[in-house]
C-alpha cells in the first residue's frame, strides 16, 4: 500500500460532495457551540447509527452498548469541541474515548486498551457480528483478533472512508504511523483470514494480497452500503 493510497479513490464530484458535507458539518458545529442545540442534534442523529455500530462490534452485552451509547452522548455534550479535522473524527474520537474508559473499568491492571485485542478485552462474540453475511463475518471476527490499534485503523479507513488524517487524530498517532498500521494490519487480517476460512474457492482467491484486498474492499463496500 503506497502513501497515497491512505485517500480513498475519489472522482472530482464525490470529493467535492464530501468536502461539501465536511464544511456543512463544520458550520454546524460551530452553530452548536455558540447555543444552537437544534445543530447539535442534528449532528447526534446523524452520526448516532454509526457510533452504535462502532461500540455493537466491539462489545457483546447488548445493555451494556446502551449504557456506552449513553455515556457517549453525555461526554458528546461536555467535551470541549475543538475539531481538527473534521467534525466525524472529532466524533469518533469522542466513541474512543468513551469505550476505552469502559474498557479500562473492566480491567483494572489494563494500561493502553490499543496493546490488547478484541477478543481479550470482551471474549464473547457480539450478536451484531453473528448476523452479519458470511464474508463480513469473516472479515470482523479475523479484526478481534488484530492489535486493537491495528484493527481500528482498518475500520476507519475501509470501513468509515476515513482519510490518514482523520485517523490519525483518533488514533493519537502520527499519519505516518497510521500508514504502517494499515500496511501491517491488512496483512495480518489475511492471515487471519486464510486460517478461519476452508471454503476452496474464498481461499483461491485469497492467494494474492491485491486479489485478497480487492475482494475484502467489496465485501466493506457492500456493508457500507446496508447500513445507509
Amino acid at each position: 500500500m503506497h502513501d497515497q493510497d491512505l485517500e480513498r479513490d475519489e472522482g472530482g464530484a464525490a470529493r467535492a460532495a464530501r468536502q461539501s458535507l465536511e464544511r456543512s458539518e463544520l458550520d454546524l458545529m460551530a452553530a452548536w457551540v455558540a447555543g444552537d442545540r437544534k445543530a447539535g442534534n442534528l449532528l447526534v442523529r446523524t452520526y448516532l447509527k454509526p457510533v452504535t455500530r462502532f461500540f455493537q462490534a466491539k462489545v457483546h452485552d447488548t445493555t451494556r452498548v446502551e449504557q456506552l451509547v449513553s455515556d457517549f452522548l453525555e461526554e458528546l455534550t461536555k467535551a470541549p469541541k475543538k475539531v481538527h479535522t473534521t467534525v466525524r473524527a472529532y466524533i469518533f474520537g469522542v466513541a474512543k474515548f468513551t469505550l476505552f474508559r469502559h474498557y479500562r473499568e473492566r480491567h483494572h491492571n489494563l494500561e493502553d486498551p490499543m496493546d490488547s485485542t478484541l477478543i481479550a478485552l470482551d471474549t464473547n462474540e457480539s450478536s451484531f457480528i453473528a448476523n452479519q453475511r458470511v464474508e463480513t463475518r469473516l472479515v470482523l471476527r479475523a479484526m478481534r483478533k488484530l492489535e486493537l490499534r491495528r484493527a481500528m485503523a482498518l475500520e476507519m479507513h475501509y470501513f468509515e472512508g476515513m482519510s490518514g488524517r482523520e485517523i490519525a487524530e483518533i488514533l493519537g498517532e502520527p499519519e505516518g504511523t497510521v500508514r504502517g498500521l494499515l500496511r501491517l494490519g491488512l496483512v495480518e487480517l489475511q492471515r487471519e483470514i486464510v486460517a478461519q476460512e476452508r471454503d476452496p474457492q474464498v481461499l483461491a482467491a485469497s492467494q494474492t494480497t491485491h486479489t485478497w484486498l480487492k475482494g475484502l474492499i467489496r465485501y466493506i463496500e457492500s456493508l457500507r452500503l446496508k447500513r445507509t
